[in-house]
């Protein structure tokens, strides 16, 4: 994976959330179903670890990773991928 041409290195949490929400682009996936998915044991209900790696996944493939386009949360229920980037134009 790369951005601006740059390669991208992603750990196996960050791949494993990523493929996820690209087999769901445009539709929400849960926090529930995330942690369900990605982690195992005590740490399937701590949302804390979620926060984390969506945070990290963030650095890598957002240009803004403060003011996301790309990986969006839906406040209480989970994330979401864009299917497309919105882009602005000046007329």
């Amino acid at each position: 994976m790369a951005l601006n041409t740059n390669p991208i290195r992603l750990t196996r949490k960050e791949y494993r959330l990523l493929h996820i929400l690209a087999t769901h682009v445009g539709l929400v996936v849960t926090h529930d179903q995330l942690l369900k998915d990605i982690w195992s044991g005590n740490q399937r209900d701590n949302i804390q670890y979620l926060r984390i790696l969506v945070r990290k996944l963030r650095q890598k493939i957002e240009t803004d990773p403060n003011n996301p386009r790309l990986l969006v949360t839906e406040s209480g229920v989970g994330y979401r991928l864009q299917a497309r980037l919105e882009t602005s134009s000046v007329e």
